[in-house]
């Protein structure tokens, strides 16, 4: 009599395992940290009272005017200690908008003018210098300058500005080889030389901001309409009316993270 033998294969482990890739495989890499530049004057450089949420997210580098508060490694904005209160909160809220994780290098001076940062200024030539030599691919820059020149009423650089600064967005871009890198800068903030009404900056009454300070704004919003892939955020019909608005910092960062966000 004859005997047969059956054999049962289980065909699932046959040919599946080969086209399959492993249980979090790709999950499992982390996603690479974007690096986006700070760049401007005071209300750039002024330090957070206390971090922002999302921070074990968010790395720093930062370099000033003043080496004692420089931070040239990157270093967890978490223990970054005296860092940029709009730096800071918009990385933090970058993070929070694409859950991926991000760098920024803050290169700030107060009181500087746009011909500092341009090509052969002290800005350009040490805290841009000090940039281009952390090496690293920087995918966009935040901006906020431009109250020296409406301050100081000096007709020349007010003529010249909105040329100068589109010009000056351009040369970050070669300068980085990033001809698309987009950069999202805030308008001139509200700002009271003197208050009527109630007397103080902040409350009702009315603001007498200096005469060139609408001209620069006008200037900023001019390159944001005209130069692709640079936008601006316009803080001036909520801010205090002070030069500083310190209490308005968090939401300014909010604010430049959500406009960035929305480039590609």
């Amino acid at each position: 009599m004859a005997h047969w033998v059956v054999l049962l294969v289980p065909l699932l482990l046959v040919g599946c395992a080969s086209t399959r890739p492993a249980a979090g495989r790709f999950d499992a890499r982390p996603l690479e940290a974007e690096i986006w530049l700070a760049l401007g004057q005071s209300n750039m450089e002024e330090f957070a009272r206390r971090a922002p949420r999302g921070t074990d997210h968010v790395e720093v580098q930062q370099f000033g005017h003043d080496p004692r508060f420089d931070i040239p490694v990157w270093t967890p904005l978490k223990r970054a200690g005296k860092f940029s209160a709009v730096a800071g909160e918009f990385a933090a809220t970058l993070w929070r908008l694409r859950r991926r994780p991000v760098r920024i290098i803050v290169a700030a001076v107060g009181g500087s003018d746009l011909t500092c940062w341009e090509r052969g200024g002290d800005c350009y030539e040490d805290q841009l210098g000090r940039v281009r030599a952390a090496g690293g691919s920087v995918v966009g820059v935040i901006w906020w300058q431009g109250e020296t020149e409406a301050i100081i009423q000096d007709p020349a650089p007010i003529a010249t500005y909105a040329m100068r600064l589109r010009c000056f967005f351009q040369m970050l871009r070669s300068d980085f080889n990033a001809p698309q890198m987009p950069v999202v800068m805030v308008g001139l903030q509200r700002y009271c030389e003197e208050m009527s009404g109630w007397g103080t900056r902040g409350s009702p009454g009315s603001c007498n901001e200096p005469s060139d300070w609408q001209t620069i704004r006008a200037a900023q919003q001019s390159v944001a309409a005209t130069l692709p892939r640079v936008a601006l955020v316009d803080v001036s019909g909520f801010t205090s009316g002070e030069l500083h608005p310190i209490h308005q910092y968090p939401l300014i960062g909010r604010l430049l993270a959500e406009q960035a966000a929305r480039f590609q």
